[in-house]
């Protein structure tokens, strides 16, 4: 699994706005959202699934994942990976130690990162 480009990296800390998750659903109908609570560890985009439903289903049946964010230069930069639902363990730990105590947390969602994009150049 590659880490996330510097470019990419550079761009995350300077990031404006909320990030975009997209899903697929068994049917191929694709599920986008907006996370606030998202996080980057070594090789991975660590989200609290707080009000997910759709998503949830869809990371349940086996959906890859993909999210967008834009850095303050109005670059985009799309992750695209495997989703992985953590309803326990090191990844929700992980979660309650930033999470907004105020925020119902149902589980923690993994993003792997195996391929970088901005725009439509392919980072990795």
């Amino acid at each position: 699994m590659p880490q996330l480009p510097s470019a990419a990296l550079d761009a995350w800390e300077a990031r404006v706005g909320p990030a975009v998750l997209t899903t697929v659903s068994p049917q191929g109908v694709p599920n986008t959202v907006y996370v606030m609570s998202i996080r980057l560890d070594a090789e991975r985009f660590v989200v609290a699934d707080v009000h997910f439903h759709k998503t949830r289903a869809n990371i349940a049946a086996g959906s890859p994942g993909a999210l967008l964010y834009i850095d303050g230069e109005n670059n985009a930069f799309q992750i695209k990976g495997r989703l992985e639902s953590h309803s326990g363990g090191p990844v929700v730990d992980a979660i309650k130690q930033w999470l907004n105590p105020d925020y119902a947390l149902h589980a923690g969602v993994t993003l792997s990162i195996d391929e970088v994009y901005r725009g439509a150049e392919k980072l990795t």
